[in-house]
């Protein structure tokens, strides 16, 4: 187990225990003294030893002995302490009882002592394992040198007969440290038993130790592990931080130990294994402390990515200002351009005129409903820039109508639908309605002889077109707005890039003369043409 300085000559000796199973004895520490070939011995106990630590905790120079013991239940209670209990046992330099042994709990359990030092002095910090089916309690303990108990916690949460206490090796901090079980859960609790944090290591074979080494030469002991498949070494720092794995590939091995190497060289870890020896370098990682470095730059890289995605949605949220405002602007100019005041005028004039007639009245009702529902249309879609196809056509549908009543039913209009559901798409607003006012305007209501608009709505090789035809005389085509004031061209392209914006579908369209004979037109053509990939229904 170790040495310790001799009694009485410059020699070593020798302290060692006898750990039996069921009944059988000797169940003792012995100090063998070396110059003088004699033992000594500790008095007659029927408790297990499971370890003893060797710590001047009176501090008279002279060495005492900590017994961490085991209740196995093997001998009855007659026998001198007895291990159907367990008991806290602290030997003096002789091997004595430091002070009169003291009874903790039941069996099956085991007892954990460790020195502990609170405010300069030295305490008994004891962890009584009690993995039974009785009712008994777990706990912690603080007792004097005199085997007085001055604290009492109950442990709970952690795994029975598979937990232990490590004393934590800072002088600042007058702490230990709890492993609660195989997983690798740590606690870190302070002289009053309250958690100072919780920690985790890699999952463990066993709470027991491989003996210590100093791996790295830093006057710091690390403790070592066996790994869940004991085919591992669990390497961990002393405040259980800084965990390394290291895998080997053999049912078993000797202990460990570090030799001294070349000067220059770094410190190995020599491993003996049945067949073979290995050698492992364990050593703090030379640029470990760049990693602040790193979180500096992940800090700066965090920002600078947060302030681009502030940046960008300040940009947004000012565009959708912006498309809010100009939505807002281009719904008073779509309304003014297709209610135009001449344009009412015209109409309420023409329908007081019927209105003079008795024979007419019936015309007039039917016209002045028309024109009630184009009002009511324009008023309900007031707040709109895009509407329905349907609703597009349902305007267009009572401004054709009272067209005609206007220049005496001098044209016929048709519209042809390929598909019912092309009725719900969306578009801007006067899409249609502005190519059929135009064509109403500058060519049908010039020929006397009668004119024909057609209005066809199709779907070509994924592609929505509206086409608009008249026979009319045709268009002079370098600039559609001296064939009128340009108003309702120049909304319609606000429209459409605001449409763009909104919905990202790019509509186009192109106006044609219908060729003839001898430089003679036979009539205008207007084709809309609307991507359907994105297109989307109200």
């Amino acid at each position: 187990m170790g040495t310790v300085n001799g009694q009485k000559n410059n020699y070593n000796d020798l302290i060692f225990f006898i750990r039996t199973g069921y009944s059988k004895q000797p169940r003792k520490v012995y100090r063998y003294l070396i110059n003088e070939d004699s033992l000594i011995k500790s008095p007659k106990s029927g408790i297990v030893i499971d370890g003893c630590s060797i710590s001047d905790i009176n501090r008279d120079s002279l060495p005492e002995f900590i017994l961490n013991t085991a209740a196995t239940g093997n001998h009855d209670r007659s026998f001198p302490f007895t291990d159907s209990l367990s008991w806290l046992m602290v030997l003096d330099n002789n091997l004595q009882f430091l002070f009169p042994p003291v009874e903790i709990g039941k069996n099956p359990s085991r007892v954990q002592v460790l020195p502990f030092q609170i405010r300069n002095e030295i305490f008994l910090l004891v962890f009584y394992d009690y993995f039974g089916s009785e009712n008994s309690q777990s706990s912690f303990f603080i007792y004097d040198l005199k085997g007085n108990k001055i604290k009492e916690k109950p442990v709970m949460d952690y795994e029975p007969n598979n937990a232990k206490i490590f004393l934590n090796r800072n002088e600042k901090k007058q702490s230990f440290f709890f492993i609660k079980n195989r997983k690798g859960e740590v606690v870190e609790f302070d002289s009053s038993f309250q958690i100072i944090s919780t920690l985790k290591i890699p999952q463990i074979t066993s709470v027991d130790l491989i003996p210590e080494i100093d791996a790295d030469f830093d006057v710091k002991k690390e403790l070592i592990f066996h790994g869940p498949d004991k085919q591992t070494l669990i390497f961990v720092r002393d405040n259980f931080k800084h965990s390394v794995i290291w895998q080997y590939h053999s049912d078993n091995f000797l202990i460990p130990f570090t030799p001294f190497t070349k000067t220059g060289d770094n410190p190995l870890i020599y491993v003996q294994f049945p067949d073979h020896g290995s050698y492992i370098s364990y050593e703090k990682n030379p640029i470990y402390y760049l990693r602040f470095l790193l979180y500096i730059a992940i800090f700066i890289a965090i920002y600078f990515f947060v302030s681009i995605i502030g940046r960008l949605q300040r940009y947004r949220l000012n565009m959708k200002k912006k498309n809010e405002l100009k939505m807002v602007s281009l719904q008073m100019k779509a309304i003014k351009n297709q209610i135009d005041p001449h344009f009412t005028l015209n109409v309420l004039n023409a329908i007081g005129s019927l209105y003079s007639s008795e024979n007419n009245r019936e015309n007039a009702d039917y016209i002045f409903g028309k024109y009630a529902k184009l009002i009511r249309q324009t008023v309900i879609s007031s707040d709109q820039v895009i509407v329905t196809i349907g609703e597009e056509l349902d305007f267009v549908r009572n401004y054709i109508e009272i067209e005609k009543f206007r220049f005496g039913s001098l044209f016929t209009y048709y519209i042809n639908i390929d598909n019912d559901s092309q009725m719900d798409i969306k578009i801007p607003r006067m899409l249609i309605h502005t190519f059929v006012e135009n064509a109403i305007k500058y060519s049908i209501r010039n020929r006397p002889e009668g004119g024909v608009l057609n209005i066809c709505i199709q779907t070509i090789n994924g592609v929505l077109n509206i086409i608009i035809e008249d026979n009319g005389k045709g268009l002079g085509l370098q600039d559609p707005s001296k064939n009128g004031t340009g108003k309702g061209f120049t909304i319609l392209q606000e429209l459409i890039d605001l449409f763009y914006r909104l919905e990202n579908v790019r509509i186009t369209f192109t106006i044609q003369n219908i060729p003839g004979e001898k430089e003679i037109f036979f009539g205008t053509r207007a084709v809309i043409k609307i991507p359907t990939s994105n297109l989307k229904q109200l």
